[in-house]
């Protein structure tokens, strides 16, 4: 439901580009192990979770996650990346594959 109302929305998806945002999506289907970590440090027991990861700032600490947890509006998610601001874009892309990051184009 989430998706369809609030994250893959017109508005939203603006946004994301607007503010070079490398959207993910995690499948919990199988139950990963990695994905279950990632929960766990998002203190999350429940799913859906959205966690948007503001771009790290030179000087400053790493930004915490801003996490929205069960059923969320387009609203909501459209505050949570104003917040987060833009991504900074500084090297080749990346992109993550079953065994590891590579850069995009290799």
């Amino acid at each position: 439901m989430n998706l369809a109302s609030a994250i893959e929305t017109r508005r939203v998806r603006d946004t994301v580009e607007r503010n070079h945002v490398v959207p993910v999506l995690a499948d919990y289907t199988d139950g990963s192990d990695e994905i279950k970590q990632m929960l766990a440090s998002l203190q999350s027991r429940s799913i859906p979770v959205l966690a948007i990861f503001p771009a790290p700032r030179p000087g400053q600490p790493l930004p915490e996650p801003i996490v929205l947890r069960d059923r969320i509006t387009e609203q909501q998610v459209l505050e949570a990346l104003q917040a987060a601001g833009p991504s900074q874009v500084s090297g080749p892309e990346i992109r993550a594959t079953a065994s590891r990051p590579v850069a995009a184009g290799r």
